[in-house]
This record gives C-alpha cells, sequence and structure tokens, in this order.
C-alpha cells in the first residue's frame, strides 16, 4: 500500500501486516487532479487544483495524531493496469482499515456569518459527493467518517445525530451508517437500491465500485460497458444464495430484447430497497448457476394464462414470513406438471415483483432462464401497457391448503363446505376445460391475463361479469364472478367481488345488463358490507381449482397495486358452483354466502 507521509509529504509503501495507522481521503474528482506522475515534482503538483485537498487532508491527518494520508488520485499509478486492478479490488479493505475517512465536499462552501444549521443541510443536500458511486463505500466502509466543507471546517461525523440527515439524502438506513447492523447482513438488493440512487462517469465503475461492498474480486475490462454490471451479479450468484438479487422492476430503460434474471442496470432496483431474504420454503438448499442454456434454477411456480411466477426465497421487510416475491417468467404454455427443464425468459410484465402466499405454487420445477430472447424457442409476452385499473389472473392447485391449517383461526376461510378427504387438483386451463370470458366483451387480456376495469356500469363504478367454463357451455362446471371498483372523489378506490349463480351466464344480453346495473347500483351506494367485501386496492391476483370430488371451487384473491408504493392484502374465498338457486337480480341472493373473507390475509405491507 502506498501512502503519503504528512511531513515529508513522500511516496512510502507498506506491505501486509507493516501497514501503519493512516487516514484515508474521500472526494469528488474535479478538474486539475494530481496524478501519481504530478505528485514526483511537488513544484508542478502545486500548480494544479487538485493540489489544495491533497495537503488539507495531510494538515488534517497531522492535527490528528497520524503520520500518513492515503489518497486516491496520486497513491495510485493508473498507468498500470495490474495496479489499478488491485488498487480497486482493495480499496474497501483499505477504507475499512483506515483510522478515520475525510469526507471533504468540495461544493459545500464556507459558513458565513448568520447561516444556521438549516442552511448547512441545505448545501450539503445538494453536494455531488452523496451522488457518486465510488463515495458509496467510501461512506460505509470506514469504522469513523467526518464531513468537511471546502474551506476545512467540520461538518459533522458520520455516526452521530447526523446519520438521520445522511439517511434522508442517501436512503441508507441509519443502522447501517451507525455499525449497529453489519453491512453484511444486507440484501443484494438492498445494496442494489443504494447503488441505484448514484452514478459514475464510466459505465463499468457501476459494476466495479461494489466489489467491495459484496466481497468479491474480478477483473476490470474497461469498454465492456453495461456487461460489467452482468459480470457482477454473476459474480455474487457463485457466493451467495440471496434471491433479493432477482427483484428489480422492468424500468422503460431495459432493453426489448431482455430475457435475463439478472438485472440489466442498477436503474432496475430503484424501488428494490426493502427486499429480505426470506427461509426457504421447501426446507431444500437453492441452488442456482450460470450455464450454456442460461440461468438454471429450481424453484416453486405459480401459473398465469400465458406465463409463470417464481416464487423466491425474498419478501417485503418484516412481512416476508407471510409472503413471497415472485417474479414473471413466460416460454411455451405447457401444463406445470411438464414445466420441468424448460427454456424461460424474464417476462416485462407485471414490471414489478409480486407478493404472493407460497401456497399457491405448485412444486419446486428445475428451469433455465435464457440471457436473450430467442424467438424460435420463447414465447413472447407482451410489455406493460398503462391500464389504469385490472386485475391479473393466476391458475394454482390447492394441495397444499388443508382445513387443518385453519382450526382455531377466527379470521381463516371457513372450509365446512369442502369434504376434508376430498382430494383437489390443478385446473388444465390450457385444454378444453376453462375458458375465460366477460361480460361485456373484450375485458379481459389473455396475454397479459388482465381482467380490464374498463368499462363504467354506473358513475364512478366499474365493471363487468368473468365467465370460467368448459368450451361446451356445461353450466354446472362453470363459474361467473362479478367484480367493480369504485372511484370517489379522494381517488380512493375500493373493489369489490360477488360470486354469481352460475346460470347467470345462461341469461339474454338485456336480463345480463339489468343484473349489472342492479349490482353497479349495490356498489354505488354500499348498503351493506356483508353483501360486497372491498379493500383498499384495485388491482388482484385470482387462483382457481376445481374440486375432485365435487363441482366446488377454492376461489383465493390477492390485489395489489404495480408502483413504488404497492400494497398487498390476500384474501381466499370458497365457495359450491354447484348450488341450483335461481338467480334473482332484485333479490341480495345474487351474492352466495358461501363467500367468506379471510381478514388475517387482508392487512396491507408497503412495497418501498
Amino acid at each position: 500500500m502506498r501512502l503519503i507521509n504528512v511531513r515529508t509529504l513522500e511516496f512510502e509503501e507498506f506491505y501486509g501486516d507493516c501497514i501503519p495507522k493512516y487516514a484515508i481521503l474521500s472526494h469528488t474528482w474535479e478538474e486539475g487532479e494530481v496524478t501519481f506522475q504530478d505528485w514526483k515534482d511537488h513544484n508542478g503538483a502545486s500548480r494544479k487544483a487538485g493540489y489544495v485537498k491533497i495537503k488539507g487532508a495531510c494538515r488534517r491527518a497531522l492535527r490528528d495524531g497520524l503520520d500518513y494520508v492515503w489518497v486516491d488520485t496520486n497513491c495510485i499509478d493508473k498507468s498500470s493496469s495490474a495496479e489499478l486492478t488491485e488498487a480497486i479490488n482493495s480499496m474497501f479493505a483499505w477504507y475499512r482499515d483506515s483510522v478515520v475517512c475525510y469526507a471533504y465536499l468540495v461544493d459545500v462552501p464556507p459558513s458565513t456569518e448568520g447561516e444556521t444549521y438549516d442552511d448547512l443541510l441545505n448545501h450539503l443536500l445538494q453536494s455531488r459527493w452523496f451522488t457518486r458511486g465510488w463515495t458509496l463505500q467510501e461512506l460505509l466502509a470506514p469504522s469513523r467518517v467526518i464531513f468537511f466543507a471546502s474551506d476545512w471546517l467540520r461538518i459533522g461525523v458520520r455516526d452521530s445525530k447526523f446519520a438521520d440527515e445522511i439517511a434522508d439524502i442517501t436512503g441508507i438506513d441509519t443502522r447501517y451508517l451507525t455499525k449497529e447492523t453489519p453491512l453484511a447482513s444486507a440484501s443484494i438488493a438492498t445494496k442494489m437500491y443504494w447503488l441505484s440512487q448514484r452514478v459514475t462517469t464510466r459505465i463499468e465503475d457501476l459494476a466495479y465500485c461494489m466489489l467491495g461492498l459484496f466481497d468479491i474480486d474480478m477483473p476490470l475490462l474497461y469498454g465492456e460497458g453495461s456487461k460489467a454490471f452482468i459480470r457482477l451479479q454473476e459474480e455474487i450468484i457463485k457466493i451467495s444464495n440471496d434471491h433479493t438479487i432477482f427483484c428489480w422492476t422492468w424500468t422503460d430503460a431495459v432493453p426489448r430484447d431482455w430475457a435475463s434474471m439478472l438485472a440489466p442496470s442498477p436503474e432496475a432496483f430503484k424501488t428494490s430497497g426493502s427486499f429480505v431474504q426470506s427461509r426457504n420454503i421447501t426446507g431444500n438448499i437453492s441452488t442456482y448457476s450460470m450455464t450454456n442454456a442460461g440461468l438454471s434454477i429450481r424453484l416453486p411456480i405459480i401459473q398465469s394464462w400465458r406465463y409463470y411466477f417464481l416464487v423466491l426465497n425474498a419478501g417485503h421487510g418484516s412481512h416476508e414470513h407471510r409472503r413471497k416475491a415472485c417474479i414473471p417468467i413466460s416460454g411455451f404454455l405447457v401444463s406445470p406438471d411438464s414445466v420441468d427443464n424448460k427454456l424461460m425468459q424474464r417476462a416485462p410484465f407485471p414490471k414489478d415483483i409480486v407478493f404472493l402466499p407460497h401456497q399457491w405454487a405448485i412444486p419446486e420445477q428445475q428451469i433455465f432462464v435464457r440471457s436473450r430472447i430467442d424467438p424460435m424457442q420463447i414465447t413472447p409476452i407482451l410489455p406493460d401497457r398503462p391500464f389504469k385499473y385490472s386485475m391479473l389472473i393466476t391458475v394454482g392447485n390447492t394441495s397444499s391448503v388443508h382445513r387443518r391449517s385453519f382450526v382455531g383461526s377466527n379470521s381463516g376461510p371457513n372450509f365446512d363446505q369442502v369434504d376434508p378427504g376430498s382430494e383437489l387438483f390443478l385446473v388444465e386451463i390450457t385444454g378444453k376445460f376453462m375458458r375465460p370470458r366477460t361480460f361485456p366483451h373484450r375485458l379481459f387480456d389473455d396475454h397479459r391475463s388482465m381482467f380490464l376495469f374498463n368499462y363504467e356500469l354506473a358513475p364512478s363504478v366499474y365493471g363487468g361479469l368473468l365467465h370460467f367454463g368448459p368450451l361446451n357451455e356445461e353450466l354446472r362446471t362453470s363459474l361467473v364472478v362479478f367484480f367493480a371498483i369504485k372511484v370517489d372523489f379522494d381517488s380512493h378506490i375500493p373493489w369489490f367481488c360477488r360470486v354469481l349463480h352460475n346460470t347467470v351466464w345462461g341469461l339474454g344480453p338485456s336480463d345480463r345488463w339489468h343484473l349489472l346495473s342492479t349490482l353497479a347500483e349495490k356498489v354505488a351506494l354500499k348498503v351493506d358490507d356483508q353483501l360486497i367485501d372491498e379493500s383498499d386496492s384495485a388491482r388482484a391476483t385470482v387462483l382457481i381449482t376445481e374440486g375432485a370430488e365435487r363441482s366446488g371451487y377454492v376461489f383465493r384473491v390477492a390485489h395489489i397495486f404495480f408502483g413504488s408504493q404497492g400494497r398487498l392484502n390476500a384474501g381466499e374465498f370458497l365457495f359450491d358452483a354447484m348450488d341450483d338457486r335461481a338467480p334473482n337480480s332484485d333479490d341480495d341472493s345474487v351474492f352466495l354466502a358461501a363467500a367468506h373473507w379471510n381478514r388475517e390475509w387482508g392487512r396491507s405491507i408497503s412495497q418501498n
């Protein structure tokens, strides 16, 4: 390690355990920085703008009783690629092992008479130092960081009351700033979120500046561009079993031909700060690796109409034990029983991570997720569309849900109508059995598996009927559900759901319209919360299965706001599709009492 002697201003080199105590400088690069070659001639170096801050760091170190300082501008011979690579791979350790780090904020002006602490904080908020990629590790690695203004006036210390202001600026939780919690405990997604708020001059440095935070080494290949960030993630998954590395959002900056489960850039993690690792739900060790066929991974799967959701061992904050983060993947539309060893790709829709109960998934499947789209092998999923209000529909089995799961739970669903000894099996939606239709027509987008709330049934009430049934129109095995949302003056959007008698689908168009009008009026008036269940969200995921011993369904609903402030409520409905009562649009019997809302699953969480 090459250090500056603060008394002689000459370089001295140290190796191994012989490195003395030293201070280290953190700053932003400006025009006129002093290089390794410049420092050999102090008279010439002193005429460059960067010389002043190096001298300032030496004076401060001398005042603090230290004999040596390390500065990245002149202590590294950047003409040597080998030395540069070694320095970058060692830099986190150098900052970590320093006695103190001086964070010199050149754009924070000297204080003036009458200037308040709030004025100082305002200058601090605008400092470039908090926006640069390299200063992230320089903020977090050292045991002690002192901030200085451009005149070397001390502003504050990282791990004091100043930590709250730094947390507001950077988005980094104070427990990491104060060293209360080790950096190693932060999830991959959390660290990537910290990086997503920052920029570097060279695009490759967005990856290289994170090597120390992830405790990995890799060669530097300047000129590789955004591939450096992909290499970084590939190196991370070699040593980590943290699934939050896959918890990123499909932003507008993601290339159209992207297929990998790895993110193309740090920007994709801008809403991923609260993702955490969670317990493996299967009890098996989750192993995955990069192969010539793409990322090989084995995970549980939830199926929708044209794509699947991979259930990750990841969650959201304190709620990670309740729901799992799920990411969309697409491929050949096949039965889940034969999805094993299939080539898939990360799907652009839904663009946000979805949180669902892991019980909804089929058992683990081995899949390969490609790095690039192959039009001959991958079924494309259309990108996100600006649906104002919509509902996502998936299909899955209930083999993991049984009566004993809810015994003694006042908030759980009522399973009295299902024979506990009956075996429930997965509906084969790609075969002839299930076919989604709507009234009014074209409310279901089967490419995206979305029910669209784009038909106004009454003032500020949008909705329609969703019908699932066999192609042979056999009504006794069909299902009809009424969905609606209501947009009020405060932009509060409750949504409503009721299972209707299956013979409703046999009504003529005029009778269906009359029924919809009656239901829409109930929604508009909200006359009886016992008849219409509601929640705080306008998006939903619906799982439907058929009972093997009887024509009954388990109907699960998880409604989701997509976006940085997403919320998740999940519920479970149980009803009997064999009810032989005739529908009556003028009577409350259109709402079957066999539907039950699981209030325990109905709690909200914040996604960011």
